[in-house]
């Protein structure tokens, strides 16, 4: 059920949750190669620089996201950065909080991701399962990212988000240089307006990548 538009008076407040909530969960979504929608017709909504962003409607009415930036590094080097946990929320838009559940090998981990909503909108969490494939020969590193909430039963003060799915794929592109691609779907639960939803989604997926050339260091621009 599509949830009814903003009213006028609708608080800055709960717009604020909405860019928290999907800015965590932007970068925190799955992938993996059956995850993107058949048939997508992607349209590039921005491009700046060495991000660009796509996106395409799945028939729940929320937007699938498709990003990718050029950054400095081997992929090895983007699995160190999802690692360290601790730094998350510095690169990942709005994130508050990363933690791994459970690894039950170097390969396999459940994560929780949390974001804090401005009162009285209630703090959201996600639960994925992760799967991490690497091709040494190719030098390229597959991130299949699936729902995981089920397993674990919502707690007090969060509501959890649903339904999250996707893929990364981390490429070398040359020597010390790389290309971090993803492609994800997520919904926040409750009773936010869809249309919002998708735009704060498309702000935060953009300032994430933005972020990671920051963080990992984007190469020079080819007019430079």
């Amino acid at each position: 059920m599509i949830p009814k538009m903003l009213l006028a008076m609708q608080s800055q407040q709960t717009i604020a949750y909405v860019k928290y909530a999907f800015a965590c969960f932007s970068l925190m979504l799955p992938i993996q190669t059956f995850a993107e929608p058949a048939n997508a017709k992607w349209l590039l909504v921005k491009q700046k620089e060495h991000v660009s962003l796509h996106t395409t409607k799945d028939k729940s009415g929320y937007v699938w996201l498709k990003a990718s930036v050029l950054v400095h590094g081997q992929p090895n080097d983007f699995l160190t950065l999802l690692d360290n946990t601790d730094i998350a929320a510095s690169w990942i838009d709005n994130c508050e909080k990363v933690e791994i559940l459970t690894t039950s090998s170097t390969t396999e981990k459940i994560v929780r991701t949390t974001f804090n909503a401005p009162w009285p909108v209630k703090n959201r969490e996600m639960i994925t399962q992760s799967f991490t494939e690497i091709d040494p020969q190719s030098q390229t590193i597959r991130i299949r990212i699936e729902d995981y909430s089920e397993h674990y039963p919502p707690r007090p003060s969060y509501v959890q988000m649903q339904n999250v799915k996707g893929n990364w794929l981390i490429q070398s592109t040359g020597t010390n240089k790389m290309k971090i691609e993803y492609i994800g779907y997520g919904e926040p639960s409750g009773n936010i307006p869809i249309w919002l939803a998708n735009k704060l989604a498309l702000s935060s997926m953009f300032k994430t990548f933005r972020n990671l050339g920051e963080t990992l260091g984007a190469p020079p621009s080819p007019n430079h």
